[in-house]
């Protein structure tokens, strides 16, 4: 139970204390267990060698990782010998609550690198958490198009990789594409809001532990399986390309993922805004890119 750290994560603040009161001390400790002394010193003998049975391995966890700098107004480094420096969180969360201050620090950049807070930006956040939670007055018991399917399962596939990747802003990135996809339904089946609630728990736990109980559930939201994706669902039959004419975006096209150049340029053709724009005109050239865009060259 007391063995190895499966991922230690510290700041970038204390990285040397941090590695000092882990690692090194873990390997000193090795170093008496396996007499393996590369300056000479006389370690532990063997008989009341208190190392022996206690380390599994030569490292004292399998991951380490270390978050960015929380920067202030401006990028400037916060600090108590300048107080003007400094963002309280007390008056953040007192004015936009503590999920919107979890979720904005986990959006506004990369996870490993330095970002400045800019507490006006929180209002985007704060925002978003309030179309969240609006959303369950449209929440129906209605099955899944294979269109709600397929957004589900990408966007649980692409939050759950990214978590594990410690790529927390585009994690929300999705959740939020996901959110715009349901505001445009008229009625947002419950299986796929349900699933959403629980992909935005761990980066704003309390609006979603609310809604989870609102939504019929008594046990806690924690105690629940993470949502699973399946490849299948993930799969589309059509995408909507643009038509290009002469480089200017003039239209749109359904699709197969798959289709053949033949396939695309009969379906172009038949399209009547592009049939008034092409009339009485050669096409030179006819360039098709499968799944992101059709251009047609023509004079």
């Amino acid at each position: 139970y007391w063995g190895k750290a499966d991922w230690y994560n510290g700041g970038q603040e204390h990285t040397t204390r941090h590695l000092l009161y882990s690692r090194f001390w873990y390997k000193a400790l090795k170093d008496c267990e396996t007499g393996d002394n590369p300056n000479g010193y006389k370690y532990l003998e063997d008989e009341g060698n208190i190392c022996s049975s206690v380390l599994p391995g030569y490292e004292p966890y399998n991951k380490r990782t270390s978050q960015g700098l929380i920067l202030g107004e401006g990028g400037v480094k916060m600090s108590k010998s300048k107080p003007e420096t400094i963002i309280n969180p007390d008056d953040v969360i007192a004015e936009y609550g503590a999920d919107s201050l979890r979720v904005y620090e986990m959006f506004i950049g990369p996870f490993e690198q330095a970002v400045a807070c800019n507490t006006s930006s929180m209002v985007g956040v704060f925002r978003f958490l309030k179309r969240v939670w609006a959303m369950q007055d449209v929440v129906v018991d209605v099955a899944l198009s294979d269109k709600d399917a397929n957004i589900m399962h990408t966007t649980i596939k692409n939050v759950s990789k990214r978590i594990d990747n410690n790529q927390h802003n585009t994690a929300i990135s999705a959740l939020m594409e996901m959110l715009n996809y349901m505001i445009d339904l008229q009625k947002v089946p419950t299986e796929m809001y349900k699933a959403f609630v629980q992909l935005l728990s761990p980066y704003a736990p309390h609006i979603a532990e609310e809604l989870w109980q609102l939504l019929g559930n008594n046990d806690s939201l924690v105690n629940s399986e993470w949502p699973t994706y399946d490849e299948d669902k993930m799969k589309v039959s059509t995408v909507t390309l643009g038509v290009q004419v002469m480089g200017k975006l003039r239209s749109e096209v359904e699709i197969a993922p798959d289709a053949s150049e033949e396939e695309a340029k009969a379906l172009v053709m038949a399209d009547e805004k592009i049939q008034k724009l092409i009339e009485g005109k050669q096409i030179r050239k006819f360039v098709y890119v499968p799944g992101r865009i059709i251009n047609v060259v023509a004079n």
